[in-house]
């Protein structure tokens, strides 16, 4: 099988004048062995199953990855403009630097490998969370306690920004202007983290 493996670097801010920069980088190497070829390039460009595949990969992936000390945020398996695409983010309490995702990459190449999930040609892109990524379950908001995010309920109600303070089943509790508001995770159409300058 054809396969080309990406690992993608965190987005890192770059802060220039008022501004936020998000840079990432892709790194991809082609299967592995003497003819193995390396490039980059850049982009500034995130557990919800869409289809039985992602699904089967990810109950294959998440128990190495727990393992391995990762957290399996999300995985995606589509057809895009140069092939299909294999995508797995991920997060550790630390933080996800390129030798991260390598060393995913190395592990879910081979898992991948051996159950030969995937009979068509892919590439395997792993990354982590970026700051736009919308957060959709309750392991995202738990992931980012502490943090201000925005959130857009699907009452059309007016828009709520607060600071995450706590995750309890199906419910986030959001502190905005001095009290605190119970969320259900259900009530809520669209959430993003607040990026402050």
């Amino acid at each position: 099988m054809s396969r080309k493996v990406a690992i993608a670097l965190p987005s890192l801010p770059f802060v220039a004048g008022r501004g936020l920069f998000l840079l990432k980088i892709f790194f991809f190497l082609r299967k592995s062995g003497p003819g193995a070829r390396f490039f980059f390039y850049m982009n500034d460009q995130g557990l919800i199953y869409k289809d039985h595949v992602e699904q089967q990969i990810a109950e294959l992936a998440e128990p190495v990855l727990i393992d391995m000390g990762y957290e399996l945020v999300e995985v995606q398996f589509r057809r895009e403009a140069h092939g299909h695409v294999l995508r797995l983010i991920i997060c550790h309490e630390n933080g996800i630097g390129v030798d991260d995702c390598a060393r995913v990459s190395r592990e879910v190449s081979i898992l991948l490998d051996v159950e030969d999930l995937l009979k068509q040609a892919y590439t395997l892109e792993v990354s982590s969370p970026g700051l736009d990524r919308p957060l959709t379950t309750g392991r995202d908001f738990t992931r980012n306690l502490g943090k201000k995010v925005k959130l857009l309920m699907h009452d059309d109600s007016d828009e709520l920004v607060g600071t995450i303070r706590k995750v309890q089943g199906e419910t986030v509790v959001i502190e905005s202007n001095g009290r605190e508001q119970e969320v259900a995770l259900t009530a809520i159409r669209k959430a993003r983290l607040v990026i402050e300058f």
